[in-house]
């Protein structure tokens, strides 16, 4: 199975990143995140994958 890059062609370190796998010979699929993403099943599946722990984050805003 490939390695699926999940990229935003505009950004610089996603392209630094895409440069890095392709010297190194990595075989990936390119998605843009834009016009491709991630469904729910997909994320759901791909932290079951992880075996990381999920912490929820409460974000506040602040007024500058």
């Amino acid at each position: 199975m490939k390695n699926i890059f999940i990229e935003y062609p505009k950004c610089s370190i996603c392209q630094k990143a895409k440069k890095w796998l392709e010297h190194n010979n990595i075989e990936f699929i390119d998605r843009n995140i834009i016009e491709e993403t991630p469904t729910a099943e997909e994320l759901t599946e791909w932290i079951k994958q992880s075996n990381q722990e999920i912490k929820m984050v409460q974000y506040k805003w602040f007024k500058i």
